[in-house]
């Protein structure tokens, strides 16, 4: 810190070690990118795409593990298979969006009829009632 005017500066060694850093976090960042882009690609002929790490969901609040999640195709946002379930069991609404804050993206149906679990299958009727009203 500068006596004089209470500025902070850096060494060069500092500053060199600062931008090599930025640097490292970079490409971890593109490599990082390029995978998940990857998974998605790999992932497009399903109904929705799956979670490629944890996250705590918006509803209910549990770690949902990778993989066991659903993420929206449109916007990315994603959520335990459970919720939404429910979701589509308790709305009285003919279509459905996505609940995430400021998000106005609406559930396809191939993504609603692509969510089944082995607890709790969705009756086609169900869905249909979405999509025909």
């Amino acid at each position: 810190m500068c006596a004089g005017c209470g500025s902070i500066y850096m060494t060069n060694i500092e500053y060199l070690n600062f931008v090599h850093e930025q640097e490292k976090q970079f490409l971890r960042y593109e490599e990082d990118s390029k995978a998940f882009r990857e998974d998605l690609r790999e992932q497009a002929h399903a109904a929705y795409y799956k979670n490629n790490e944890e996250f705590e969901c918006i509803i209910c609040y549990e770690l949902i593990g990778k993989s066991k999640g659903v993420l929206f195709h449109h916007c990315l946002h994603p959520m335990c298979k459970r919720c939404l379930l429910q979701m589509i069991e308790t709305s009285t609404e003919p279509l459905l969006k996505c609940p995430h804050d400021d998000c106005i993206t609406i559930i396809t149906e191939r993504e609603l009829r692509g969510v089944r679990t082995n607890r709790l299958n969705l009756r086609q009727k169900e869905i249909d009632f979405f999509f025909d009203n």
